[in-house]
């Protein structure tokens, strides 16, 4: 799978007038969630539900789910570079028609909505390493419940940042 190299991410985004520059690095949290996504009895499942994944940043897991698993899935990330990077890796791997991308703030009830009308309410709702601060946490439970199908899975996967 092509993703970019971090440390030229990080250049990249040094010189840019954004809100926030995390989405430039690959977290461990993204990492652990991508190998979980193309796990044996998770993988075959992917290909059947509508998706999301929540502050995707490169969109690691998008990414995995549907290059190993042929998902189709929406990526949100509250950063148009990090959306233009991952259009650019979906293209660079042969996917760009199974990932839609959108510009979500998850702090914006607006912006939530406008994601969940796009294509939701979703079956799978994934994220990793969103809880990176406390005033996240609220907004981001909110969003999940708008945007998550009844009966639907959501899983989120964090290092515990927060004490």
């Amino acid at each position: 799978m092509h993703v970019r190299d971090p440390s030229v991410m990080h250049k990249y985004a040094k010189h840019q007038k954004t809100k926030c520059n995390l989405w430039a690095r690959m977290w461990s949290s993204s990492s652990l969630l991508a190998e979980i996504l193309i796990a044996d009895g998770v993988r075959e499942h992917l290909s059947d539900v509508s998706a999301i994944e929540i502050g995707a940043g490169m969109a690691v897991c998008a990414l995995t789910a549907a290059v190993r698993g042929g998902a189709k899935i929406m990526v949100t990330d509250s950063s148009d570079h990090a959306l233009d990077l991952v259009k650019g890796s979906a293209r660079l791997n042969g996917v760009a028609d199974s990932l839609s991308c959108s510009r979500m703030d998850w702090h914006s009830s607006s912006s939530v909505s406008g994601v969940a009308v796009q294509g939701g309410p979703y079956e799978f709702v994934i994220g990793s390493d969103v809880l990176f601060a406390s005033m996240n946490v609220q907004p981001i439970v909110k969003a999940i419940i708008e945007l998550l199908a009844p009966g639907g899975l959501a899983v989120v996967i964090d290092p515990g940042r927060l004490r």
